[in-house]
């Protein structure tokens, strides 16, 4: 592609990324069009997304990674930063977006109680107002009612007065309470908006970071995958003679235990295993227990040299499987740990976003967790005493801890009050316990938990004493 048509696909990107933030399906589709046809001139498409590099036969190629494996590049990878880098774009557009529709609705919320908060004074001035002028006007009503009657300065009329003036006092202190109670509501509304909009933008963030790394990874699969295909295709040109391309690669410097050595064993061995299957169906006993002698080799139509050699190469054959499968083994063991690698990241992430965000400011009192936890999980057994639901406890800590509605310090002393182990319960424990039960074997497990402690040095180390000692009670 030439430079300048270079620039109009990273124009046609640019305005796609732009139509997908701000929701315009048709703006979108009419980006990747432009793209499509202008891809479609160097005879391949760039697939939904447009990261992706499609002949118009139909096979899925990557002109980056066929050009490395064309030049024998040993231990370089394609290139993949154009693709990252406009992911890495369009998550920052999708953050911003996110953020700023987060932030309309904060200062809508905001202009609905300052709007509020307006009205209190005028409405509780006039409830005064109103209360004065009733209490004088009965005082005004009880004052003819006793001249009439000739009481007027008689101890009855002072008494009233009396009562009448604590009475409107009190009503007017009613008020006053009224109307504190009012600005405190709206100032309380006002900091859980302000809440509201920091956890909404920390958990956009977390589902965004989250949205990018699995783009990321599976992007990074496909061209593993596709890369796995090449170095088959490749493979398989050497059917004639694989012992022939494992000498050059030999020769090249290739250690006999790395990845291309092994694959060209493994199809040497189910070469030689195929042409060796119709002598095998006659002498599988002979070769099955490695008797030789002149009766069995000749019962199964060979020489004892011949029997002797066809032993010789199942027995090469069966050690390349076994390196092969060892070798497969620890593609497993390495895809797992790339992926608690990427389950970290991730956690990091959250942490990070939960931290930056002040999360302190949802804590609350230990004397209310106490009586929450006191009557929730509060019961009698069959006798009439007190009992508590310890299982229902101890989920609620850990809810509130992961919520970060309860300090370290006060879920602490709350689960020691209840006999409960307080490090069993903080999301560090369940986060790094969940990774570490998802392995396959003892010294898996150790690994996870070992690259945890290493990539968060700040979490408590009692944490991973208490993680260490679950996982060796699993194996005893």
């Amino acid at each position: 592609m030439t430079e300048e048509d270079k620039k109009k696909e990273k124009q046609y990107q640019k305005e796609w990324a732009e139509a997908n933030v701000a929701g315009d399906e048709a703006g979108k589709k009419a980006a990747h069009d432009k793209a499509e046809a202008l891809r479609a001139n160097y005879g391949y498409s760039g697939g939904a997304d447009g990261s992706q590099n499609i002949s118009i036969g139909g096979d899925w190629i990557s002109s980056k990674a066929n050009t490395s494996y064309a030049n024998n590049q040993k231990g370089q990878s394609p290139d993949y930063g154009t693709y990252q880098s406009d992911l890495d774009r369009l998550t920052q557009a999708q953050k911003k977006y996110q953020v700023a529709e987060l932030k309309k609705a904060r200062d809508k919320a905001l202009q609905n109680l300052d709007e509020q908060e307006q009205s209190i004074k005028p409405t509780y001035r006039n409830a005064r107002n109103m209360t004065s002028a009733s209490s004088q006007q009965g005082a005004r009503s009880f004052a003819e009612y006793m001249a009439n009657r000739g009481l007027t300065n008689s101890g009855a009329s002072a008494q009233a007065e009396i009562n009448r003036q604590s009475a409107l006092q009190n009503n007017l202190g009613n008020i006053n309470t009224a109307e504190a109670n009012a600005f405190r509501d709206i100032a309380n509304q006002r900091t859980q908006v302000n809440n509201d909009y920091a956890s909404g933008v920390a958990s956009a963030n977390a589902a965004i970071q989250q949205q990018y790394l699995n783009n990321l990874l599976n992007y990074n699969e496909q061209q593993r995958q596709y890369i796995q295909n090449l170095q088959n295709q490749a493979n398989y040109q050497y059917a004639g003679d694989y012992q022939a391309r494992i000498n050059e690669l030999l020769a090249q410097g290739y250690s006999p235990n790395s990845r291309e050595i092994l694959e060209l064993q493994a199809l040497r061995g189910n070469k030689q295993n195929a042409l060796l299957n119709a002598q095998l169906a006659n002498a599988n006993n002979l070769v099955s227990n490695g008797i030789i002698n002149y009766n069995t080799a000749a019962g199964a139509g060979m020489t004892v040299p011949e029997a002797q050699d066809l032993y010789a190469r199942q027995q090469e054959q069966a050690q390349a499987q076994a390196a092969w499968d060892r070798y497969v083994e620890q593609v497993k063991l390495n895809n797992a740990i790339a992926l608690n690698n990427a389950q970290i990241a991730n956690y990091n992430s959250q942490i990070a976003n939960r931290n930056k965000t002040g999360a302190t400011s949802d804590l609350v009192n230990y004397s209310t967790h106490k009586d929450i936890v006191g009557n929730r999980f509060k019961g009698t057994d069959e006798y009439g005493d007190t009992v508590y639901d310890t299982q229902g406890i101890a989920n609620y800590i850990a809810q509130e801890l992961a919520d970060g509605r309860i300090s370290n310090t006060d879920a602490k002393s709350l689960a020691n009050n209840y006999g409960l182990n307080y490090y069993r319960l903080t999301p560090e424990y369940q986060q790094i316990r969940e990774a570490m039960w998802n392995t396959v074997g003892r010294e898996d497990g150790e690994e996870v938990l070992a690259e945890f402690q290493r990539l968060n040095p700040s979490v408590d180390d009692r944490i991973f004493r208490q993680l260490y000692d679950d996982w060796e009670e699993v194996f005893k």
